[in-house]
């Protein structure tokens, strides 16, 4: 027994020298620490171990205390829900992409709140800092106010990767007034999120709101945007001067509310390879400054796509192209297609920039294509400085009010709501004098459901007298959820346009925010699928997209021998058209066809049926895709 003893611990002593040097040559598998900080119950004499205090473990109470430590490859720093810091965080240490550092909450209630009570450049106080070594990082869930940063965040060095922000409210990291040039240099001011540094891929902004900032954003390396709001922006919501990366699926409201001597813009863009798509612009404001447009390219920009996106109710331009404040450094090769243009120069600085796209200065090169543009008396689609380099091709440049509407596919929609439900069908019985009444002021919809996927691209809302609807959104079904199609912060007024991207779906609905006074109150909610429109590619993911998938059944017309759809296909295909009265009888035998990818224009009858509604179903490769109604007196007149 006494050798067998001593043989156990030869063996064991090596083994458990062992551990300790593979602990210490690869701190990687020593396991994650979790550290809690409540302000509430928390203490800075505590290990911060547990989320209370159990005796021997609980939160620290400071950010102060959670600033001294250095964080490895998963671990996590979690604040309480609820409360409330007026301290700031210094992250330091880092983790990778496949184990990142995570700064999020703990407990039910309000995210946690970091508010350094003071915005002023003059004591540069931050919500969190990560100075050079912010990469390795997942930051959420968090409300982060009143500081001249929200986060600021640098890389030193290169070859470094991840760095996500998720779900974080950023609110008055502003200036908090007119900005003369007296102030300062307005780039470096105070800012929601300020990245800088090379990062290997993007860095990752989802789910965030930034509101009453100076700026929301200001990358300067390339980052993926998807799913954010920014709105009450001083200056402007973004000032993205990255090489590199994707803005994708964001909302940009209501920016622009403070006279800056510059200038303002919802967006500021410089730099190389990034694309903006998928997002929605409106209502930027001009205070008594110069611009006022939803999207500059401000200087230098090469190679960029500016595509899909909605811009709407802008004060000035809805796109400034710019050649630097020298005039010596134009747009080379940038792509801007497939947007929506309406109610551009609302309040333009005098003629400069009184158009729906501007362009200023020379030398600018690529092209602008396919866009859909509203344009007004006295406010071209296109114009300023003569640019041959921007080739401008198949372009669709109407006045609102004199488009040719086509189909009301409200006609032959259900109807349902909130409440009040019983009298939901009134929205969509070609009737401007009978009206949908909620029940309350705020938080009420009304749909409409067409039995199947439609392509529409513009809707018309007729409002009751005596109704002041002040905030409402236009949302579609994307089969999971509903997403945000056209938004409006500002008075509905008795006939409200909106036009928006092309969406097939199955439903759409209009959700009332809020209204002045009374109860909202809906007369007519007419949907339409415009003709001519070029169909709208779909994205890679539903996630953040509010476009339709292809292909897309577009107008019934008169053709010569007849009556005739137009049809628009991705991809070569076999297809089925066939044509239904609304008792469901076929008025047609069943056509199948070879085409071709892209615009097909097929005849469906060698004659005209009688005046009614009927309904057309496509299948592409035996599979249906979309059905949609017509009124064939209006087709006889196309």
């Amino acid at each position: 027994m006494k050798n067998r003893s001593s043989t156990q611990k030869v063996l064991i002593r090596p083994a458990i020298a062992m551990v300790v040097m593979l602990f210490g040559a690869f701190p990687f598998l020593a396991a994650a620490a979790i550290y809690y900080v409540s302000q509430t119950s928390g203490s800075d004499s505590y290990d911060g171990q547990a989320a209370s205090w159990d005796g021997t473990h609980g939160p620290y109470k400071t950010l102060v205390k959670a600033s001294a430590i250095t964080f490895q490859a998963g671990d996590q720093l979690l604040l309480k829900c609820g409360d409330t810091w007026t301290d700031g965080l210094e992250l330091k240490g880092n983790g990778t992409a496949a184990s990142p550092a995570v700064l999020s909450s703990f407990g039910a209630g309000n995210r946690p709140k970091i508010d350094r009570q003071d915005p002023s450049m003059a004591n540069m106080k931050r919500c969190i800092y990560l100075n050079g070594n912010a990469y390795g990082w997942k930051i959420m869930n968090l409300e982060l106010a009143d500081a001249v940063n929200g986060v600021w965040a640098s890389i030193s060095g290169s070859g470094h990767s991840y760095l996500w922000f998720e779900n974080l409210y950023i609110h008055g990291c502003k200036h908090g007034g007119p900005f003369p040039s007296s102030a300062g240099d307005q780039n470096n001011q105070q800012i929601g999120i300020r990245l800088s540094g090379p990062i290997t891929g993007n860095a990752t902004i989802t789910s965030c709101t930034f509101d009453d900032n100076f700026v929301g954003m200001t990358p300067s390396m390339p980052c993926y945007i998807t799913n954010c709001l920014f709105t009450n922006m001083e200056w402007t919501a973004m000032w993205y001067v990255a090489n590199g990366g994707l803005v994708r699926g964001n909302k940009f409201m209501h920016n622009c509310l403070q006279n800056v001597w510059c200038g303002v813009s919802g967006i500021g863009t410089t730099g190389h390879n990034w694309t903006f798509e998928y997002n929605e612009f409106g209502e930027t404001q001009r205070p008594d400054c110069n611009d006022g447009e939803d999207f500059d390219f401000e200087t230098a920009n090469n190679t960029d796509t500016l595509r899909y996106n909605l811009f709407h109710e802008t004060a000035g331009a809805a796109i400034m192209i710019y050649d630097g404040s020298n005039h010596s450094s134009p747009a080379l090769n940038v792509s801007i297609h497939d947007n929506v243009f309406y109610n551009s120069a609302l309040n333009p600085m005098g003629d400069f920039a009184k158009q729906c796209i501007n362009l200023s200065g020379s030398g600018h090169t690529g092209s602008i294509t396919n866009n859909r543009i509203y344009y007004r008396t006295g406010v071209p689609a296109i114009g300023g400085d003569a640019e041959p380099g921007l080739i401008q091709t198949g372009n669709i440049e109407r006045i609102m009010e004199n488009e040719t509407l086509g189909v009301n596919a409200a006609l032959a929609a259900s109807s349902s709501a909130s409440s009040n439900s019983g009298n939901a069908g009134r929205v969509n019985d070609n009737n401007s004098s009978t009206a949908w009444t909620c029940a309350s002021a705020s938080n009420e919809w009304v749909q409409l459901d067409f039995g199947g996927k439609v392509a529409l691209n513009k809707f018309i809302i007729e409002q009751a007298a005596g109704s002041s609807i002040n905030n409402f959104v236009l949302q579609s079904w994307d089969d999971s959820t509903w997403r945000d199609i056209f938004t409006s912060w500002s008075p509905m007024g008795a006939k409200r346009y909106l036009p928006t991207w092309t969406v097939t779906t199955s439903k759409v609905r209009l959700y009332i925010n809020s209204t002045v006074s009374g109860m909202p109150s809906i007369n007519e909610f007419r949907a339409f699928n415009t003709e001519n429109q070029t169909a709208v590619k779909a994205p890679e993911s539903k996630s953040t997209s509010l476009i339709p998938t292809l292909p897309l059944l577009g107008k019934i017309k008169k053709v010569q021998n007849g009556i005739g759809v137009d049809v628009f296909l991705p991809d070569d295909a076999a297809i089925g058209l066939s044509v239904f009265d609304l008792r469901g009888r076929s008025l047609i035998i069943p056509l199948r066809k070879e085409c071709r990818r892209g615009l097909n224009t097929i005849t469906l009858s060698g004659s005209t049926p009688p005046m009614g509604t009927y309904i057309v179903k496509l299948r592409i490769n035996e599979r249906d895709i979309v059905k949609r109604s017509y009124n064939c007196d209006a087709a006889k007149n196309n």
